[in-house]
């Protein structure tokens, strides 16, 4: 890591700073505006899965300043993100909006619920979502810049 440093040098102190152990008003109205996220899991081999979703804005719920809810729709029904959750609970995602240059990245811990209540909340189109993960104990990385909102 020495000569990497040798050759990036270190980030500026409000580079630094951006990362957060809860989600904030800022954060909460960037995923509430995402239309389109990538979930990344991996198997407890470490083998990597990145998972492109989309849904309309306020798809991916807040529930509090340390737990996301996201829905899971029909797709391939491979599954592989399911399997790896339940073999190496650790994830990332990274939440983008259409015409916006700033990202938001969420690491954490998630975990699957089937909860009736809480798949008919997430429920898009008159449709229940199909599944639910929980994201809990997230490290947050807010954006660099304000976002018009």
């Amino acid at each position: 890591m020495a000569r990497v440093r040798e050759i990036l040098g270190y980030p500026e102190p409000f580079i630094a700073e951006k990362k957060e152990p809860f989600l904030g008003d800022f954060m909460r109205r960037f995923i509430a505006h995402s239309t389109f996220f990538c979930l990344d899991t991996a198997d407890d081999s470490g083998a990597v899965d990145a998972s492109p979703k989309g849904d309309p804005p306020g798809a991916v719920r807040v529930l509090d300043p340390w737990t996301l809810a996201v829905p899971d729709r029909p797709g391939n029904r491979t599954a592989d993100t399911f399997e790896n959750i339940t073999r190496n609970p650790a994830v990332g995602m990274v939440f983008f909006v259409p015409g916006v240059r700033e990202t938001v990245r969420v690491n954490g811990d998630a975990f699957l619920t089937d909860d009736p209540g809480l798949l008919e909340q997430l429920g898009a189109e008159d449709k229940p979502a199909g599944a639910t993960i929980w994201m809990s104990r997230p490290r947050w990385r807010r954006p660099s810049s304000a976002t018009p909102w």
